[in-house]
């Protein structure tokens, strides 16, 4: 009967290598990690425009236009 591999003998022999991409910041162009929230190196937030966001503002307020017109637009 055959032994099982336990999780780090079974990844001890395949020589994986484990490669993080790494984004780079609008402001100062230094490398960031991609779970971080701020640049490690000038403390820029996120890049600030979001299209999703803009689209979401739009059909808002065309759906409060059409529901004050419908309702109060006679």
């Amino acid at each position: 009967m055959e032994k099982q591999p336990t999780g780090t003998e079974k990844d001890e022999g395949k020589g994986r290598k484990r490669y993080v991409q790494s984004k780079v910041c609008y402001k100062c162009g230094g490398n960031v990690r991609p779970d971080a929230t701020q640049c490690p190196h000038c403390g820029a937030g996120p890049s600030g425009f979001n299209p999703a966001w803009v689209l979401r503002v739009v059909i808002g307020v065309l759906l409060g236009l059409f529901i004050w017109l419908i309702f109060y637009g006679g």
